[in-house]
């Protein structure tokens, strides 16, 4: 995807990145990431 010019609102954005937090090696930035991830799929 590096390269291309990809036009994401802020909520794709967010989603982007909390997926690429899911992988991250520091314990703490996957638990928040997943519980934002979670509460988020709460919401209507």
């Amino acid at each position: 995807m590096e390269g291309q010019s990809v036009a994401m609102d802020r909520d794709q954005q967010w989603l982007l990145n909390c997926l690429t937090a899911t992988l991250d090696p520091n314990q703490d930035v996957r638990s928040f990431a997943e519980a934002s991830l979670r509460e988020a799929s709460s919401q209507p």
